[in-house]
C-alpha cells in the first residue's frame, strides 16, 4: 500500500500528503471502472445509468464501512436499505456487517426475536482489507446457539481464543469482519417493514480508549481500503462465475449448497442453497416457472438486475417468500415473471427490465432441492393458466 502510494505522489503534481495520494488513486480507479467496466459491456444507455447508480451506491457503502469503520472500535452498519443495493441483497432479508481484526477478542450481542433465521459468519483469508469476497471461517445459526433465557438473548464471544461466552467464533491474525444475516418469511417483506430492527452490539473485550483523530496514514490505508471494496465488485468481479448460476437466458443453474460442496470461499452462509439463473423477456413475453418447494427454514424467490440488485421492493411485487406465494397443496408453485400482471396468483414484475437475474434461496433445506422448470409464453396464454390452487 505504501509502495502504491509513493508512485501516486510521484506520478502527480499538487500532491503532499499521502491521503491525498489515495483519494487521486481513488478518482483513477472510479475512471477504471467506467471505462474497463460499465462501457465495454453491451448495455443500453438505460442500463449504463443503472450501472453508474450501483457504483454510486457501492462508494457510498465503502465509505460507511472502511472510512468511518474502526476493526478496534467496532460497530454495526447495516449494509442494505431499500434504497441502497448491492451484493446480492434481500427484499426478506437483512445484514449487518463490521470490521474486526481477528487477533482480538469481540462479544456480540442481541436477541432473536420471532420465527427469523439468523446466521453470524466471520470471513478472512489473504486478501486485503476491503475485499468483501473473502471465505468464510467460522459459523453459528440460531439452531447452534446457547441462548441465555427465554425471551432469546444470546451473546457470542468472536476471538482467536475460547471465551467466557458458551458461543465461540475462532478468528485468526487474517479474519478481517464479521456478518449477521437475519431472514424473515412474512406478508410484509422486512425491507419494507420498519419494525424490525434487529440491530445487534459488538465491543471489544479489552476496552480501548476513544478513538483519536485520524491521521494521514490511518486515512490512507481505509481510502486503499474503499478502492479495494470498489474494485472487488466490480472490475474483480464477474456475476457469470456464480457457480451455482446458469448463464443460458430463461435457464437456472441446478441447486448449490455450499456447505455440503464443501464451499466455503464465498461471502454467503453456508447454510444457504442456492438456484440461480438469467431472464430474457421480449414484449408481451410471460416467463412462467414451475417448481415445488422443499422442506427447508427459509425460501424465497428475487429478481435482480445484472448488478445483483433486487428490483425497487418498495412498489413492486419483486420478490416472494414462502408466506407470500399461493401454493398448492402438495407445495407447487406456479409464478409468473412479466413487465405486466397476466392476473397471476404469484406475479414478479419485471419492472420493464428486458433481462435480470432470478435468485433462489433455501435456508437450511433438507433433502431434495427441485430444480424449477422455465418457460417462456405469450401475454395471451398466461393469462388462461391455472392458478396454483388448481395444480396437481
Amino acid at each position: 500500500a505504501e509502495e502504491i502510494v509513493a508512485k501516486a505522489q510521484r506520478r502527480s503534481t499538487g500532491v503532499a500528503t499521502k491521503s491525498q495520494a489515495a483519494m487521486r488513486l481513488l478518482a483513477d480507479t472510479m475512471d477504471e471502472i467506467a471505462t474497463h467496466y460499465i462501457t465495454t459491456q453491451r448495455y443500453s444507455p438505460d442500463e449504463i445509468a443503472e450501472s453508474y447508480r450501483y457504483v454510486a451506491q457501492l462508494l457510498g457503502a465503502a465509505f460507511e464501512l472502511y472510512v468511518d469503520g474502526d476493526p478496534m472500535h467496532p460497530y454495526f452498519i447495516r449494509t442494505t436499505s431499500p434504497i441502497r443495493k448491492l451484493l446480492g441483497d434481500n427484499p426478506d432479508g437483512i445484514y449487518y456487517l463490521s470490521q474486526i481484526d481477528g487477533r482480538y477478542g469481540y462479544t456480540i450481542r442481541g436477541r432473536r426475536a420471532g420465527r427469523e433465521y439468523l446466521g453470524v459468519t466471520v470471513h478472512g483469508g489473504a486478501g486485503q482489507r476491503g475485499q468483501w469476497n473473502l471465505p468464510s471461517t467460522a459459523h453459528i445459526n440460531h439452531r447452534q446457539l446457547h441462548y441465555r433465557n427465554r425471551r432469546g438473548d444470546y451473546e457470542i464471544h468472536v476471538g482467536p481464543e475460547p471465551g467466557h461466552a458458551r458461543n465461540w467464533l475462532q478468528t485468526d491474525a487474517q479474519t478481517h469482519y464479521v456478518v449477521c444475516r437475519y431472514y424473515y418469511e412474512n406478508h410484509l417483506s422486512a425491507g419494507n417493514d420498519p419494525s424490525i430492527n434487529p440491530l445487534p452490539t459488538i465491543e471489544q473485550i479489552h476496552k480501548l480508549p476513544p478513538p483519536k483523530q485520524l491521521s494521514d496514514s490511518e486515512l490512507t490505508q481505509r481510502l486503499l481500503a474503499v478502492i479495494q471494496f470498489l474494485r472487488s465488485s466490480t472490475i474483480d468481479f464477474k456475476t457469470h462465475e456464480l457457480p451455482f448460476a446458469s448463464t443460458v437466458p430463461n435457464q437456472v443453474g441446478a441447486p448449490f449448497n455450499l456447505a455440503s460442496m464443501g464451499q466455503k470461499n464465498h461471502r454467503a452462509t453456508i447454510d444457504n442453497t442456492y438456484i440461480s439463473g438469467a431472464y430474457l423477456l421480449e414484449p408481451g413475453q410471460v416467463l412462467l416457472m414451475d417448481g415445488k418447494l422443499p422442506t427447508c427454514y427459509f425460501a424465497n424467490v428475487v429478481l435482480s438486475n445484472h448488478f445483483l440488485q433486487s428490483g425497487d421492493f418498495r412498489y413492486r411485487s419483486t420478490s416472494l417468500n414462502r408466506t407470500q406465494l399461493q401454493l398448492g397443496a402438495d407445495g407447487s408453485y406456479r409464478i409468473a415473471i412479466s413487465a405486466h400482471n397476466p392476473n397471476a396468483a404469484n406475479w414478479l414484475d419485471t419492472a420493464g427490465r428486458r433481462s435480470g437475474q432470478i435468485h433462489w434461496r433455501f435456508m437450511l433445506a433438507e433433502g431434495e432441492v427441485p430444480r424449477p422448470r422455465l418457460r417462456v409464453i405469450s401475454f395471451a396464454s398466461a393469462r388462461g393458466l391455472p392458478s396454483p390452487e388448481r395444480l396437481r
